[in-house]
């Protein structure tokens, strides 16, 4: 019996878009639970970051349209749902997917975020 053996996974786009990731703290004030990022460290981690022009939602009766974007990266346990990432430009993105690790080698993972 032959085994098919599988190509291992590649990057489509070059991880070059530095960012800074933030870990989730949540607090309460007036009742509310407030999600805000904390910094892990000042050290710069890359991804390929590309964005689709967008996702369309309704709210009260309006069309609303989220700054939403893919990321690829290296694989880095610190990265979490909820959690947060600033890129080298100052624009703040909150992680909204589960972190997909990657044909699950722990090398590389990609995730969705929106902009807050």
């Amino acid at each position: 019996m032959r085994f098919r053996t599988v190509a291992a996974f590649k990057p489509s786009l070059p991880y070059n878009v530095p960012f800074k990731l933030e870990r989730p703290v949540k607090t309460t004030s007036q009742g509310k639970t407030i999600i805000k990022g904390e910094a892990v460290d000042d050290s710069f981690r890359y991804c390929s970051f590309k964005t689709y022009g967008g996702t369309e939602t309704q709210k009260n009766g309006l069309i609303v349209i989220e700054d939403t974007a893919i990321i690829e990266t290296y694989w880095d346990s610190e990265i979490v749902h909820l959690g947060f990432i600033t890129l080298d430009d100052g624009s703040k993105y909150q992680i909204i997917s589960e972190p997909e690790d990657i044909e699950r080698r722990h090398h590389f993972m990609k995730f969705k975020v929106k902009r807050v």
